[in-house]
């Protein structure tokens, strides 16, 4: 999961841990985003938008 903050400007708010899944709450660092190319930035609305 850290790999993929510091991927994708993410924060992980909360979590937690099931016997068979998990919930994650994530926050967007729109600060960080914002200093992406159009091309990052598009593929990461796409991935908002699932």
């Amino acid at each position: 999961m850290h790999k993929l903050v510091e991927a994708f400007a993410l924060d992980i708010a909360a979590y937690a841990v099931m016997s068979n899944h998990y919930h994650i709450v994530l926050y967007i660092d729109a600060e960080s985003a914002d200093k992406w190319s159009q091309g990052t930035y598009s593929l990461v609305k796409a991935l908002q938008s699932l």
